[in-house]
């Protein structure tokens, strides 16, 4: 497979993922959101420094796609949150492979509770782990960052290693949990080479450079004008959560294509590289 046929596919799949799951997954995907909205509204709420303002101050898309940090706690909840919305998309999306694959009854297949009792307990301890190594990588990358930056006298390394902590924070979540919904899916571990989490790397991130420039657009055209109205932090607070939570659901079926395609498409170009050579080889004794 060429590689311009791989993210033909790849793009044809985030299409096809959300005509066929859009509708069917959309209460389960704000369910998810919800919760992931909740758990970091606490983890903001008690690491924020200026309680007052904490209403205003609070808009989870907006740190989500943050970019450059502003303080410390700011981010620490960008990847917080990165990281607890993709374990639940790992939830969602090993609901869908089964239900691809039959395991799961058609009717009300992607309904939260057929979501929930598609996870079994170890499959649960499974992604558990994932999130406690995701988590271990983020604040491991935070400790060297503060580190380098007492000890280094080069700008330069400390740009650098900033620039890639940040790009480990935000794809290695989604690459980790990548490879343990393919290991639930299929009862094995990927064949893990740098071609695959190099294709894998570009799944993910053509996603979230599109869930970016999505979000920036909607905050900053749309969102801006609309909430021009809005005098009070609370009304301005409760506004942003809904749109929050929205936006945030709307993303989830996009990061399961991007999730789960890219290994699939890779497990097929390392099967036609087995056959070619197989051929050759039998070419050869001819």
């Amino acid at each position: 497979m060429k590689f311009s046929d791989y993210l033909k596919n790849q793009l044809t799949d985030f299409v096809e993922v959300y005509r066929k799951y859009f509708w069917k997954a959309l209460t389960v995907s704000l369910i998810f959101s919800i919760f992931v909205f909740t758990l970091s509204l606490v983890f903001y709420f008690y690491n924020v420094s200026d309680k007052s303002e904490f209403q205003y101050q609070f808009q989870l898309v907006g740190f989500y796609f943050f970019r450059t940090s502003s303080g410390t706690y700011y981010y620490k909840l960008v990847y917080c949150t990165k990281i607890l919305f993709v374990f639940f998309t790992s939830i969602l999306s090993i609901s869908i492979l089964k239900f691809e694959k039959g395991n799961i009854n058609s009717e009300n297949a992607l309904s939260f509770s057929s979501v929930i009792k598609s996870i079994s307990f170890k499959n649960f301890i499974l992604l558990f782990l994932g999130l406690i190594i995701s988590f271990c990588i983020a604040y491991g990358l935070d400790f060297l960052n503060e580190y380098l930056n007492i000890s280094s006298s080069s700008e330069g390394i400390l740009r650098w290693f900033h620039s890639i902590s940040f790009l480990l924070k935000i794809y290695s979540p989604l690459i980790i949990f990548s490879i343990l919904v393919y290991r639930i899916s299929n009862s094995s571990f990927p064949k893990i080479s740098l071609k695959r989490l190099s294709l894998l790397f570009i799944s993910v991130w053509l996603f979230n450079e599109f869930g970016y420039e999505m979000t920036s657009f909607f905050n900053y055209e749309i969102l801006s004008l609309i909430k021009i109205p809005f005098k009070t932090p609370s009304s301005y607070f409760y506004f942003n959560s809904i749109v929050d939570i929205v936006m945030l659901s709307l993303l989830m079926i996009g990061y399961h294509s991007s999730m789960t395609k890219s290994l699939s498409l890779s497990e097929n170009i390392l099967h036609e590289s087995k056959e070619i050579s197989a051929e050759e080889m039998n070419t050869i004794h001819d």
